[in-house]
């Protein structure tokens, strides 16, 4: 693996301009950072500066690891044990957790169907290398008469509190979500999600971790599967800031031709438009994707194919102050890079990112109710760290 070093300097040095001072030569590969901790230059290769006597040179520091999760140590689980026994009946190592189902023996229709996630053994092939286990999401498709999310299954973990947060899944969605993604009936599903929880809201009552509107639980970051086959497949974003959330006009690095809504709502597309020029994989035709519309399996292949997806959230140095990031990769290719981000608004006070959560809810009604209809999606090697990956800057 490559090693970083930087040069720790009274003042920084560019190295572009190869600064002299008498001392010892040092190579440097990589990021060098000045001595506040503030990235100077960025290295494609190895250069070479030379520092002065009483200098120092120290290793580039990893990302820290907040938390890994491949499942595969899990005893089995079911998202039904959310209903029948408590919240914090969850995986181990997680936190908390809500499921909504209709359908399975824990349902408000027990019809033994399947709940609305499991991490079982039997399901070894929908986990990454066909072996072990994974987080499976049932989607139920339901349509109750209004516009309700349906078929919840969500499971939270308390991490350190952070200013930046990098947080990354592998994912597979089913032929048969795929398939009803090509009958325009995919809807929309809540797939990860980065956020902060007040602690002094949730004692006594773990109902309050899953307050989705108002400023309780901001701000948040939440990642979406959406879209249809005429405006293609989506990369859809809630961005909800800690006060008054409307970010229009604000945010920077939005492609053109798309715009953030005033809930916070910000719906991009897979294409090199809107991801400005990000040459991602076409796992359906080969080489690259580069027409429109862009078709779900294009991005995300077929249930045999695992999709890297990941998010980096970084808060704005102070209240009111636009400097907030969001950033994303698919298989690490970057496909945004959002900026001027006021997470936390004037009127409020500082907040740090302190919970991630997986799976949610869908708005998913393409089959009648009476077919009891079910597709899914599986989430494995979640890994989430205080900021981006070296290789990854």
């Amino acid at each position: 693996m490559i090693k970083y070093i930087f040069i720790t300097l009274s003042l920084c040095v560019s190295l572009a301009a190869y600064a002299v001072i008498n001392g010892s030569a040092v190579t440097v590969s990589g990021t060098t950072l000045c001595n506040n901790g503030t990235i100077e230059r960025t290295v494609a290769g190895t250069m070479t500066t030379t520092c002065g006597a009483g200098w120092s040179v120290g290793a580039l520091p990893e990302a820290q690891i907040l938390f890994t999760e491949n499942f595969d140590a899990q005893a089995d689980w079911t998202s039904d044990n959310l209903v029948t026994v408590s919240k914090y009946s969850v995986p181990a190592n997680w936190t908390v957790g809500r499921a909504d189902p209709l359908w399975s023996p824990a349902g408000s229709d027990p019809s033994g169907k399947h709940p609305t996630s499991e991490i079982l053994s039997s399901n070894s092939t929908k986990a990454f290398g066909n072996t072990g286990k994974s987080y499976v999401m049932w989607r139920e498709s339901y349509d109750p008469g209004w516009n309700k999310f349906n078929s919840e299954a969500i499971i939270m973990k308390t991490i350190p509190d952070s200013t930046e947060i990098y947080m990354e899944v592998m994912i597979t969605f089913s032929n048969e979500m795929v398939s009803s993604y090509y009958s325009d009936g995919l809807g929309q599903s809540k797939v990860f999600r980065v956020l902060y929880i007040d602690p002094d809201t949730i004692l006594g009552d773990p109902n309050n971790y899953f307050d989705f509107f108002g400023e309780t639980n901001s701000p948040k970051a939440l990642f979406d599967i959406t879209g249809g086959t005429t405006y293609s497949i989506r990369n859809f974003l809630g961005i909800y800031a800690r006060g008054d959330n409307d970010l229009r006009s604000i945010i920077t690095g939005i492609p053109s031709g798309f715009s953030i809504q005033g809930g916070g709502d910000l719906d991009l597309s897979y294409s090199q438009g809107g991801t400005n020029g990000a040459q991602i994989i076409d796992y359906k035709n080969g080489g690259i994707v580069n027409t429109v519309p862009v078709m779900m399996d294009q991005v995300f292949g077929n249930e045999m194919q695992w999709v890297k997806v990941a998010m980096y959230v970084k808060l704005n140095s102070a209240p009111g102050v636009a400097d907030g990031e969001i950033k994303q990769w698919i298989d690490d290719v970057q496909i945004s890079n959002l900026g001027g981000i006021p997470w936390i608004r004037s009127d409020q006070d500082m907040r740090s990112f302190n919970t991630i959560g997986i799976g949610g809810n869908d708005f998913f009604r393409l089959y009648p109710n009476v077919d009891k209809y079910q597709d899914w999606y599986a989430i494995d090697n979640v890994i989430v760290r205080n900021s981006i990956p070296l290789e990854l800057q």
